[in-house]
This record gives structure tokens, sequence and C-alpha cells, in this order.
């Protein structure tokens, strides 16, 4: 998550002007996801597109995150549709070692 989110919030970053040292303090933060704290000597303007910024990348994050669940839990379905026998609907006969033997009247 961490990667896709630093990958989308840098190119989200490179369309704002942005200090290069403001950009390196946002960068060495992008550790705290959606919890980015923003450098206090932004304008609201930067700092209103900074968040959205922040917010967009958060979102693409959980997204792909989510994408990679969706398909491992498609790839356990298959592989348990492989896996378990077919005929595990009907009753089969115990082997004769597991059959609890009946005491005669």
């Amino acid at each position: 998550m961490v990667n896709a989110f630093s990958a989308r919030l840098d190119s989200k970053l490179a369309n704002v002007s942005l200090p290069p040292g403001t950009l390196q303090e946002i960068q060495a933060g992008e550790i705290k996801l959606a919890g980015l704290q923003l450098p206090t000597s932004l304008n609201e303007t930067s700092r209103t597109a900074i968040r959205e910024s922040v917010r967009e990348a958060f979102v693409f994050g959980f997204r792909i995150v989510m994408l990679i669940c969706a398909g491992l839990s498609v790839a356990s379905a298959a592989s348990a549709w492989r896996l378990i026998p077919g005929d595990r609907g009907t009753h089969r006969a115990l082997p004769q070692q597991f059959r609890v033997k009946e005491s005669g009247t």
C-alpha cells in the first residue's frame, strides 16, 4: 500500500509547484499515508492541493490492496474447488478398521 500511495502521491505532486525542501519533507512523511502532516509554511492553495493529492493517493493505494485481496480470494476458491473431491455429497462406507463392532445378542 505504501508503494502504491507513494508512487501516486509523487505523480500528483509533480503537478504542484512546491519548493524543493517542502517536497522532500512531504516525501519523507509518506510512510504515514493519509496521516501525513503538511508543512506549516505552505499557503492555503498549496495545502488544499496537497491534501487532495494525499486523499486521492490513499484511495488509489486502498483500491490496489482490495484488488489484490479479491484476486487472492478467487485463487483460494479455485484451489478449493480443484482440491476437494467431487463426491463430497455422497456417504461412503467406513473402512473396516474404523467400524464399530457390534456386540452379539
